[in-house]
């Protein structure tokens, strides 16, 4: 029983980091979409001849912005595994983040399946770390 205990802290403790881990990206999109927008401004102001850095810009967004909402599907998909007692079902988690990875893979979403593998290997080493 105290084994499960300190596993769902380990847990909760790994959420709260993921939650963290959102919101620092959360952050550089904003960063992000700012520099875009200067950079969309300059290319305008400059007739219109600066494409490279306009593209690099919006090509960072988007990147981080992908990051983001892999990030929130996995934080949601994690919460949906509490119970009422705010305890996890990290069986159930690992189980839903393996169908999420088939049907990246079987979508040829390779980009999304690697993002997912992290997550779930991460949240495999929290809860198999001993005690």
């Amino acid at each position: 029983m105290e084994k499960e205990i300190i596993e769902q802290k380990k847990v909760a403790k790994f959420i709260r980091t993921l939650e963290g881990e959102l919101e620092v990206l959360q952050k550089k999109e904003r960063a992000a979409g700012w520099s875009q927008r200067n950079a969309l401004i300059e290319h305008v102001y400059s007739n219109y001849d600066r494409h490279e850095n306009l593209i690099a810009k919006k090509e960072k967004w988007e990147n981080i912005g992908f990051q983001c909402r892999i990030l929130e599907d996995i934080l949601e998909l994690m919460i949906r595994h509490r119970d009422i007692y705010g305890l996890y079902n990290i069986s159930g988690m690992k189980r839903e983040l393996d169908n999420q990875l088939s049907l990246a893979e079987r979508l040829n979403e390779f980009e999304i399946a690697e993002v997912i593998l992290d997550y779930k290997i991460r949240l495999e080493k929290v809860s198999k770390e001993p005690v």
